[in-house]
């Protein structure tokens, strides 16, 4: 409960006399108050705001209550506590759905729901049960739902009704049937029940008239090919014979006229005559369909022309093929691939391939090797002029088209093969050095010095990089007469010309390197830069072959095999004592351009030069 004052300042003198005192004094006083509004039903709310100060119940925060009066004082009455009530006419405790009105109370009678679908009629309401009898008795919409059964006329009484006279009732309809399984209401011996018997009727009305199951049905069997045998495999059941069909059941291929028990037998692989016996296994067989077959002794499928065998098929160990030559070797035959071994492989009376693949078969170089269709780097015998005394060669024949035949390797190897005292080795000198096996050392070929040459080709190891001068020689010279023949220097640098231009490979300039052309001779190179053109600097960095120069202008050692440093002609006049028997670790232009980045001494550093 609190009390709520309305405070009023007054600006009221109070005067207070005060009598009996002679001479009378006075005293005066001023006083400021609240004029309070008073609550008679001490609910806490002045009549300014209590709708009825006389009921402590009926104040503004009190809650509304159905009863006629407007308790919480917002001048509405019951105001969201009313009740709707239905009319329930019936008393079945289901109110007319059209008859609400709001109450606190309803009158007598009355029902706070408007469930009833039908309000005169007591055993109509939601939740009764539902019965037979055409009316909604449960108030859901629906008439007799669950208690109706579908009924079918049988007009002729057997039982089964027709499928296009539906009935629905809660009883049996006179004259019907629960089911519509008759397929001709007017027939009573036609029905599912029915026997199927051959008469053009679907008797037990499973849609097949005259059917598989019919009482009184023949067996015949197809003849397709129409040779007058039937297909044991295709029987056919039937009230009356079908076309194309006869009562035999002899025909084994009913899809070919001219094969049946009348037949003839050929070679064909067929059972003519349908005995169960095929081509030549049947006694009866017709023999001028046979053909003629060859031994094969050795299983190479070439036969023997010396042992024909006459037959339907090929008997055991025979072809139709009687070209081979030697039938007691599967290697032998005309498929075969000639080798080196003595025979005629390939049964085409020729002799052995000269394809370097032994030393009895000698080629005359790698490209010769290579016609032959060996596209693999590796070893070949060769004899380059057909002299008799063949030798092995290392053939390339995968690089700017192969073909190309090892002549010599310089390698740092840690030894000194090729030495300025030495230099003839690649002139007349025809000493011969190094191993197949090992071409990571010092080698010479007999090709250095037996095989005329067109190209050459330089190979650095370990880089890869390729050189490739094709028509450096003409094809009458082999290597070593071509070095040894090598002129003087021209010593004219202006001219143009000299060298041999680079025609294939990966080689390119790059470093101190300013030209690619091939020279034999230093005073030949054809430069324009300055540095290439003085011969006293230190790197004239032209390239020479048959090896490049690096760093030795005039010869020494021998990386640079030019004719003035290295021909017969002069001497190595600025030779430091002792570099005559040195052999050089340049390797030419792999020096210049820093590949030799295999450990020295141990062969990794080389040259490979080829020819062609």
């Amino acid at each position: 409960m609190y009390r709520r004052s309305l405070l009023l300042g007054l600006g009221l003198g109070v005067i207070a006399c005060r009598t009996g005192d002679k001479g009378g004094a006075s005293d005066a006083a001023v006083d400021s108050g609240a004029i309070q509004v008073e609550d008679l039903d001490g609910d806490g709310f002045g009549a300014d705001e209590d709708c009825d100060d006389a009921d402590a119940s009926v104040r503004p925060d009190a809650i509304e209550r159905c009863d006629g009066i407007d308790n919480n004082c917002n001048g509405e009455v019951d105001e969201g506590v009313e009740l709707t009530w239905y009319a329930d006419a019936d008393r079945d405790g289901f109110g007319d759905p059209d008859s609400a009105y709001a109450g606190c109370e309803g009158e007598t009678g009355a029902v706070p729901n408007g469930n009833d679908c039908d309000d005169a009629e007591p055993e109509r309401y939601p939740g009764n049960v539902e019965i037979c009898d055409g009316i909604d008795n449960d108030c859901d919409g629906e008439l007799d739902e669950g208690l109706l059964s579908s009924w079918w006329t049988d007009a002729d009484n057997d039982g089964f009704g027709d499928p296009g006279t539906e009935v629905v009732a809660c009883r049996q309809p006179p004259g019907t049937a629960d089911n519509d399984g008759d397929c001709d209401d007017s027939a009573a011996p036609v029905n599912p029940d029915a026997l199927e018997i051959c008469d053009g009727i679907d008797n037990d009305c499973d849609g097949s008239t005259d059917g598989p199951d019919a009482a009184g049905r023949g067996t015949w069997f197809l003849d397709a090919d129409g040779d007058g045998h039937g297909d044991p495999d295709s029987p056919l059941s039937a009230c009356t014979q079908p076309a194309n069909s006869v009562t035999d059941a002899t025909d084994c291929d009913d899809a070919d006229f001219d094969i049946n028990p009348d037949g003839n037998e050929v070679c064909d692989s067929i059972d003519n005559d349908c005995d169960g016996l095929v081509d030549n296994d049947d006694p009866s067989w017709d023999r001028s369909s046979g053909g003629t077959w060859y031994r094969d002794t050795d299983g190479d499928g070439y036969g023997d022309a010396a042992s024909p065998v006459q037959a339907c098929d090929a008997p055991a160990a025979t072809v139709r093929d009687a070209t081979d030559c030697d039938d007691s070797t599967s290697a032998v035959h005309p498929s075969a691939a000639e080798i080196c071994d003595g025979q005629d492989n390939d049964c085409d009376g020729a002799g052995d391939p000269m394809d370097g693949s032994a030393q009895a078969c000698p080629a005359e170089d790698c490209i010769d090797v290579l016609s032959f269709g060996s596209a693999v780097d590796g070893r070949y015998w060769v004899d380059p002029n057909a002299s008799g005394s063949a030798y092995e060669v290392w053939c390339d024949q995968s690089t700017e088209g192969g073909g190309w035949t090892l002549a010599y390797v310089v390698s740092n190897d840690g030894q000194d093969s090729w030495t300025w005292q030495d230099r003839d080795l690649l002139g007349a000198d025809p000493t011969l050095f190094g191993s197949l096996s090992a071409r990571d050392q010092d080698l010479k070929s007999p090709a250095h010095h037996d095989l005329l040459f067109f190209d050459l080709l330089f190979v650095h190891s370990p880089s890869g990089v390729t050189a490739e001068y094709e028509g450096v020689g003409d094809g009458t010279q082999d290597l070593g007469s071509y070095i040894d023949a090598i002129p003087a220097p021209l010593c004219d640098a202006s001219m143009a010309g000299n060298g041999a231009p680079l025609t294939g490979g990966s080689l390119t300039l790059g470093g101190n390197m300013c030209d690619t052309d091939l020279y034999f001779n230093l005073g030949d190179h054809e430069s324009g830069l300055a540095y290439c053109l003085d011969l006293s600097v230190s790197y004239n960095h032209a390239t020479y072959g048959p090896v490049w120069s690096l760093g030795n202008n005039n010869g020494c050692p021998f990386d640079d095999p030019s004719g003035s440093a290295l021909g017969p002609q002069n001497p190595c006049a600025s030779c430091t004592a002792g570099t005559e028997l040195d052999e050089g670790a340049g390797l030419g232009f792999a020096g210049t351009l820093g590949l030799n980045t295999g450990t020295a001494g141990s062969g990794q550093n080389r040259m490979s030069v080829y020819i062609r």
